[in-house]
C-alpha cells in the first residue's frame, strides 16, 4: 500500500536521497550553480564548495550533474566517497573513470602520462569539457588532494584541461590550510549556508508540490507556528528540515488529518532529536506566532563617530534605485508624506492594523503559511528630537551584529519611510518614523540562562527613549506573543550563567532608577518569539559594570563588581 496516496501524494516528498527532481533553488544554492557552471565552461581548474552538514552540498552536487549531462560537450565523473586506501588508488580511480580502464603493472608516472593524453585528446581534439565532481572532500588525504593538484597542472594556452569541483564539509578548510600550493589555486570558494525562514517554507511547499497527484487542491498544510518552530528547531538546516517533515508525515496519515500543528511538530522535532528538544520541549501551544514583513530596499549608510552622514554617500545612495512600493502599505503613503509630517508613518500603521491577516481563501496558494493571526509588520513610531540621528535608532532598536548587518537593516527602515527618501541623513524635528518588524531570530537565548530585566512596556518610543539614557549598559529586546502582543523591555546589557550574579547585579541598580529590575530566566518568555536576541554571557568571571544616574545638573557615575 502506498501510505503517501493518503495524503493525496504520488510521491515521499521528504525523502532523504539526494534527489535533482526535489532541489529547491533557494538564493544561496541557485548563486553557488551559477558561478559552478560558469567557472566550468570558462576553464578556470578548482573550485570548491564547503558547508556544514546537512546543508544541501550532496544535493547541490547532483543537480549540478544532471544540468551538466544534459550538454552533449561535458562528461562528467562523480567522485561518491573519496576514502581511498593510498594515493596510488585514487590515481588508479580516476584512470579509469577517464579511460574507461586502467593498465596494470604500470608506474605513477606512466599512468598520469595516459590520464594527461586522454584529456589532452577530449579537450583539444574533440572540444569536450571533463569534469570530475568530488563529493565528502573532506576525506581526501593530503596525498590524493596532491595528486588533484598536479592532475591541475595539466592546461593549454586557455584553460585547464581538467575541471574539478570539491564538496566538502567545514573542518577541509583546514586542510587547506596545509596545502598552501593547492589552496593557491582555487578559483572559486563558496561557503553554504542554512536557509531563511521564508527559503525554508518555500522549500516545504515546493516539495509538496512536486509529490502531489494531478489535479490535487489541497495538500497538508502548516499553521504559521508550526513553520516557526520547524524553522527554530532547525535552524533553517536543509537536511534537518527534511527529517522533521518526513516524521510529520507520518503522524499526519497515523491520525488522519492534513493540517500540521505547533504541538506535531513539537513531537515530531523531539523523536528526530532522540528526546528533549530545547524548542520544543517547552509549553508553548499554538498562542506563539510571528510575522515575517521586511521588505528588501536600495540603499547604504555610512556613518563616523560622530553619527554625521557625509553628503557624498548619501548622493551614490540616491544615485540607486530605492522601489516606491513596500507591500502596497508604504507604496500607497509616499505619495502624500512627507518628512515634516506623519501623514506616512500613520497611514502604514493604519492600512497595517485594518488588514484581515486570518482571511485568506482556501484556494489562495499561499493559504498555507497565512492562517493565524500574527504581528504587526511595524514595531512602532518614534518622533524625532532635536540630535536624533538614524543610525542610532536603528542600532538601538535592531542590535544589529556587524556594520554590513547595521547598512541591511537602515536600508529597510529608509524604505519604510518614503518621506526620507531624499534626506535620510537630516531629520527633521517631529517627524514620525516608522519601524518595521525584522526577521524573527532562532535562538534568541543563545548561551545565556538568566537576565536582568529593568523595565518593560508595550510601546516603542518609551522604551527606547529609556535605552537611549545608558545605551552602553543597556540593550533593547523586542519580543511578541499572541496575548500581549509586543513587548519592549529594557535589558542589562550582559547575560549570566548563573542567578545569583543577575541578582547582584539588579541590587547594584540605584533604587528608581528604573521600574523594577527583575531577574528573569529562559521559562519566563518561553511563549514568545523574538526579534532581537537576549544578551550574551561574558566569558570574564569579573569585571566592572557602571550604571549612570543623573540629577538636574549633575551625571554621577556608579560603579559595582559582578562574577560571570
Amino acid at each position: 500500500m502506498d501510505y503517501f496516496a493518503l495524503l493525496e501524494l504520488e510521491r515521499e516528498p521528504f525523502s532523504n536521497s539526494p534527489d535533482p527532481a526535489f532541489f529547491y533553488e533557494s538564493a544561496h544554492h541557485v548563486t553557488c550553480l551559477q558561478q559552478l557552471e560558469l567557472a566550468i565552461h570558462l576553464r578556470r581548474g578548482l573550485n570548491v564548495v564547503m558547508g556544514r552538514v546537512g546543508t544541501g552540498k550532496t544535493t547541490l552536487s547532483r543537480e549540478l550533474v544532471r544540468r551538466l549531462d544534459g550538454q552533449s560537450d561535458v562528461r562528467v565523473h562523480l567522485v561518491l566517497d573519496p576514502s581511498f586506501a593510498s594515493a596510488e588508488e585514487f590515481l588508479v580511480a580516476i584512470e579509469k573513470m577517464v579511460l574507461g580502464d586502467n593498465q596494470p603493472g604500470i608506474s605513477r608516472w606512466q599512468r598520469k602520462e595516459r590520464i594527461k593524453k586522454q584529456l589532452f585528446a577530449a579537450g583539444v581534439e574533440e572540444s569536450t569539457l571533463s569534469v570530475l565532481l568530488i563529493d565528502e572532500g573532506q576525506k581526501l588525504s593530503l596525498d590524493c588532494l596532491e595528486i588533484v593538484r598536479e592532475l591541475l597542472n595539466y592546461e593549454t594556452n586557455t584553460g585547464k584541461l581538467l575541471q574539478v569541483v570539491i564538496f566538502a564539509q567545514e573542518e577541509f578548510g583546514q586542510t587547506l590550510q596545509q596545502m598552501e600550493n593547492f589552496q593557491d589555486r582555487i578559483n572559486f570558494l563558496y561557503h553554504l549556508g542554512p536557509m531563511s525562514f521564508r527559503e525554508m517554507r518555500a522549500m516545504i511547499r515546493f516539495r509538496l508540490q512536486q509529490s502531489a497527484q494531478p489535479g490535487v487542491r489541497r495538500l497538508p498544510s502548516f499553521t504559521f507556528p508550526a513553520l516557526w518552530l520547524t524553522y527554530r528547531m532547525t535552524r533553517g538546516y536543509p537536511r534537518k528540515v527534511i527529517h522533521i517533515c518526513h516524521r510529520i508525515l507520518l503522524a499526519l496519515i497515523i491520525q488522519g488529518k492534513t493540517r500540521i500543528t505547533w504541538d506535531m511538530v513539537r513531537v515530531a522535532g523531539s523523536s528526530v532529536q532522540g528526546g528533549r528538544s530545547r524548542a520544543g520541549s517547552r509549553r508553548t501551544s499554538w498562542k506563539s506566532a510571528l510575522a515575517m514583513s521586511v521588505l528588501i530596499m536600495a540603499g547604504i549608510w555610512v556613518g563616523h563617530a560622530q553619527g554625521l552622514l557625509p553628503v557624498d554617500i548619501w548622493a551614490r545612495f540616491m544615485a540607486s534605485d530605492v522601489p516606491e512600493q513596500a507591500d502596497g502599505i508604504a507604496g500607497t503613503a509616499s505619495h502624500n508624506g512627507s518628512a515634516g509630517n506623519s501623514t506616512a508613518a500613520d497611514a502604514m500603521l493604519t492600512a497595517t492594523s485594518n488588514s484581515k491577516f486570518g482571511a485568506v481563501p482556501p484556494q489562495d496558494e499561499d493559504a498555507v503559511f497565512r492562517n493565524n493571526v500574527f504581528p504587526s509588520p511595524f514595531l512602532g513610531v518614534i518622533r524625532v528630537r532635536s540630535g536624533d540621528v538614524m543610525y542610532r535608532f536603528v542600532r538601538g532598536i535592531y542590535t544589529p551584529s556587524s556594520l554590513a548587518d547595521l547598512q541591511d537593516r537602515l536600508q529597510v527602515v529608509v524604505g519604510h519611510n518614503p518621506g526620507l527618501k531624499n534626506r535620510p541623513g537630516r531629520l527633521l524635528v517631529g517627524t514620525k518614523v516608522v519601524f518595521p518588524t525584522p526577521d524573527p531570530v532562532p535562538d534568541p537565548f543563545g548561551r545565556g540562562r538568566y537576565w536582568v530585566m529593568l523595565d518593560n512596556a508595550g510601546e516603542l518610543e518609551s522604551m527606547y527613549r529609556l535605552h537611549e539614557q545608558d545605551s552602553e549598559y543597556t540593550c533593547l529586546v523586542v519580543h511578541w506573543n499572541r496575548e500581549n502582543g509586543y513587548s519592549f523591555s529594557l535589558m542589562h546589557a550582559q547575560g549570566f550563567l548563573n542567578e545569583e550574579s543577575a541578582s547582584r547585579v539588579v541590587r547594584s541598580y540605584p533604587s528608581g532608577r528604573y521600574k523594577e529590575p527583575v531577574v528573569i530566566d529562559r521559562n519566563t518568555w518561553a511563549n514568545d518569539v523574538f526579534f532581537t536576541p537576549l544578551p550574551g554571557p561574558n566569558d570574564n568571571p569579573v569585571q566592572t559594570v557602571r550604571f549612570s544616574t543623573e540629577s538636574n545638573t549633575t551625571r554621577h557615575i556608579e560603579t559595582a563588581r559582578i562574577s560571570g
